[in-house]
């Protein structure tokens, strides 16, 4: 894995849509991190979640393989630190993210995010009209300026 060339990629995507990161020194192991994500899916702060760790890990360069980092980040975001400590100490969520992963090994998804829709793919981000182009070739239709589709 080219680190370099990785950075300079996440560098030019984060500049194209307005997001600030800063270099990365060190990759951490992210599975706790999805472990966790995936439980903050169902109580509805996924998204929370999901900034609380984008901005730990290309922002400020926090370990977001650390139970305690991970558990401050569910409470940054509106969950329960009690909570999200026993979901991390029990991998009560590690079934949920298993599936997650046979399906991207299934269907060869290497990178994310990794957009699918019919046999077309769009891997890596990508600028917003790379993925409307997308959306549109399939009909996907828009509703109140955004599009809709359903995840499987």
């Amino acid at each position: 894995m080219d680190v370099g060339a990785m950075q300079r990629r996440l560098k030019q995507a984060a500049a194209e849509a307005g997001l600030p990161f800063n270099d990365i020194h060190t990759l951490y192991n992210t599975r706790l991190a999805q472990e966790l994500s995936a439980w903050a899916e169902t109580v509805d702060a996924g998204s929370a979640f999901h900034h609380s760790v984008f901005a730990a890990n290309f922002i400020y360069g926090k370990n977001i393989s650390d139970p305690v980092v991970l558990e401050e980040l569910a409470v940054s975001a509106g969950l329960d630190g009690n909570a999200a400590a026993d979901i991390l100490k029990t991998r009560s969520f590690m079934g949920p993210v298993d599936r997650d992963w046979a399906i991207a090994r299934e269907r060869e998804v290497m990178v994310v995010p990794t957009l699918m829709l019919g046999h077309d793919r769009l891997a890596g981000a990508k600028p917003y009209e790379a993925m409307s182009r997308l959306m549109e070739k399939h009909g996907v239709p828009r509703h109140r300026g955004a599009y809709h589709v359903g995840v499987s």
